[in-house]
């Protein structure tokens, strides 16, 4: 144990995704997205397509309540941010990101929603 069974593990690890990579680099990293529909409490939030290039529609159950939005990047850094139609339904320009993992985050009065989104 230690310090050097650490990095070692690490060391592991990373052989083991850059042998994933190599074996399917267009579809490395979409098995981290997951397929399964998000839902919160009772209030669902749908993101398509998922990746990416241009626009993302996202559908939220916002029940009439304000809604606002936030993208972050995997570094925690705050992207952009704005506010959902009441209806819970808008297309979200993001042909302006870098390539990459996001984590959007819907907010309304009673819940915090997040979903994983990949921009290609």
């Amino acid at each position: 144990d230690g310090p050097l069974s650490s990095v070692a593990l690490m060391k592991d690890y990373i052989d083991i995704v850059r042998g994933e990579y190599m074996q399917d680099p267009d579809n490395f990293g979409y098995q981290w997205l997951g397929t399964d529909e998000n839902f919160v409490g009772n209030t669902r939030l749908d993101v398509y397509p998922n990746p990416a290039s241009s626009n993302l529609r996202v559908n939220y159950d916002a029940q009439g309540r304000s809604v606002t939005y936030t993208i972050h990047d995997l570094f925690g850094r705050e992207i952009e941010a704005g506010q959902i139609n009441p209806d819970g339904m808008f297309s979200l320009p993001v042909g302006h990101l870098e390539k990459g993992m996001y984590i959007l985050t819907v907010i309304d009065e009673k819940k915090v929603s997040s979903t994983k989104v990949l921009i290609n």
